[in-house]
């Protein structure tokens, strides 16, 4: 099994997002480390923070508000095929 990764930042202090909501043609992960955001995806939402990993699937709609400015990982990934997802929220 291999995870392949497309591209990271990592984010520090970020006051807002650029967009209100974003579609990306691959999975995304932010993996939170302070701050807070509002987000809803797929059947998921609520809020994310410290501790927090987010896992959005490819073209789906990813909506988030900052609530506090946020330190965080910005990851886009390609999974194996035969790995499992773990779409959702994790802390």
């Amino acid at each position: 099994m291999a995870t392949l990764t497309q591209g990271y930042t990592y984010w520090e202090n970020k006051p807002s997002f650029q967009l209100e909501s974003d579609i990306d043609s691959n999975y995304v992960m932010y993996i939170i480390e302070s701050g807070s955001c509002e987000f809803e995806f797929s059947q998921y939402s609520g809020i994310a923070s410290a501790n927090d990993i987010l896992l959005i699937p490819p073209y789906v709609k990813f909506k988030r508000n900052m609530l506090e400015p946020m330190c965080f990982h910005f990851i886009r990934v390609i999974p194996d095929p035969v790995t499992p997802t773990f779409i959702g929220k994790h802390t």
